[in-house]
């Protein structure tokens, strides 16, 4: 059986970043695919870590652009879940619920940008 985040389940690891690890997941009632980042055990084991998390968390709910992904839930690892997938997960640690990029990181899809070209991303977004 697959773990349990919230109204998610994990499906599969999409990738790691500096503070976490993101899964595909799907919605258990809709059946819609979203990702969902959460701390890895090792960083899940340090407050000052968690709490820079739900800041991040806090941070990009609060913004509203086109070229951001929407928070669409958050809350932390049931007990449940952590046994599922002990090396991976903590109990109580915080995680994420986003959508789903299908095409996966923008370094894979665009490569490096030309300065020219990155500073009008960049400006837009801005």
């Amino acid at each position: 059986m697959s773990p349990r985040v919230g109204p998610f389940v994990l499906e599969s690891p999409l990738g790691r970043g500096g503070m976490g690890a993101v899964w595909r997941a799907r919605h258990e009632a809709s059946g819609t695919a979203v990702a969902v980042k959460v701390l890895t055990a090792q960083r899940a084991r340090e407050e000052r870590c968690r709490l820079e998390f739900r800041e991040e968390v806090r941070a990009v709910a609060a913004l509203d652009h086109p070229g951001v992904v929407p928070v669409l839930d958050l809350g932390e690892i049931p007990a449940e879940a952590a046994m599922d997938l002990e090396a991976e997960l903590v109990a109580g640690s915080p995680w994420l619920a986003m959508e789903l990029g299908e095409l996966g990181s923008l370094d894979r899809v665009t490569g490096p940008l030309a300065w020219g070209r990155l500073r009008r991303v960049l400006l837009s977004l801005l």
